[in-house]
């Protein structure tokens, strides 16, 4: 009985399993696109909520209003992209470069908001790009360029539009950013790279249990059972199969089970046998 309900919990809890990874895409590439869109529709209105709190709290006016604009734009294009994300897929060479353009939109957002800020901290707006993009590539020249970009686009637009004031101190965070965005780009490789074996061993797995099971559903196919009431004559001891024939027990038993016989006499038999020899043949009964 405990057994029966283990194997019942284990069944339950395989088919809760198979319901919620039914959801989850399974290949690498459908990861990543639903990893980007799900980034992207969650940034999209974050963006759109900025621009009340913007227009309220900002000044003066002709910044709160630049800056409005500005976060709604990246809004809808975060949106647009997160939307137009599987189109967009099948007409770029890769998944990854996906990535990429959800890079520039970032990219393009940072640039614009220092320049209608010029503020120093808005540095930090290229240090959280450059620890996001890291776990969105898995190739390592994608990561470089992202990496190249956002370095490039932070320090062009810092010198520009701040100058060399503060710049060192910023400088020097934004390459400790990058070796801890390496960091963590090879960590989750390595780490993605393990999970892919373990997938592929799983699936191994898989497969030569439906082996299994296909070979122990034919074989308990071709086990033949009896059950139920046979019919069998009182007399002579036929039995009378599904047709309505009278068969003798040895083929009827042959015929619905694996079984064979093998014929010999018991030892009441044998007297009997010997008794009725005698009584037929006394002479020859005596001599042997």
């Amino acid at each position: 009985m405990a057994k029966a309900e283990g194997e019942a919990k284990d069944m339950a809890a395989g088919g809760l399993n198979r319901r919620v990874t039914a959801y989850l895409p399974t290949h690498m590439d459908d990861q990543y696109l639903w990893g980007y869109r799900t980034v992207a529709f969650a940034l999209g209105p974050l963006f759109m909520a900025l621009i009340p709190l913007r227009l309220l709290f900002l000044k003066p006016w002709t910044v709160a209003y630049q800056s409005s604009w500005e976060a709604g734009i990246t809004g809808a294009l975060l949106i647009l992209f997160a939307l137009l994300a599987p189109r967009l897929r099948r007409l770029l060479p890769g998944t990854e470069d996906l990535a990429l353009l959800f890079c520039l939109i970032c990219l393009v957002n940072n640039v614009a908001l220092m320049a209608i800020l010029k503020e120093h901290h808005q540095s930090m707006n290229f240090l959280m790009l450059q620890v996001g993009i890291s776990t969105g590539f898995r190739r390592l020249w994608r990561f470089l360029v992202s990496q190249v970009a956002c370095f490039g686009a932070w320090i062009i637009s810092y010198l520009w539009l701040l100058g060399f004031d503060q710049f060192m101190p910023w400088l020097f965070g934004m390459l400790v950013t990058a070796m801890v965005a390496l960091g963590i780009f090879l960590f989750l490789n390595r780490l993605i790279d393990e999970l892919e074996r373990l997938r592929s061993q799983d699936q191994g797995l898989i497969e030569v249990r439906d082996q299994l099971i296909t070979e122990l559903e034919a074989a308990l196919e071709s086990v033949k059972t009896l059950n139920g009431l046979i019919p069998i004559c009182a007399h002579c001891k036929k039995i009378r199969n599904d047709k309505g024939y009278w068969q003798q027990v040895e083929t009827y038993v042959s015929q619905h089970t694996e079984a064979e016989f093998t014929h010999g006499l018991c030892p009441d038999c044998a007297d009997n046998l010997k008794s009725e020899f005698e009584k037929l043949h006394p002479g020859e009964g005596q001599q042997g």
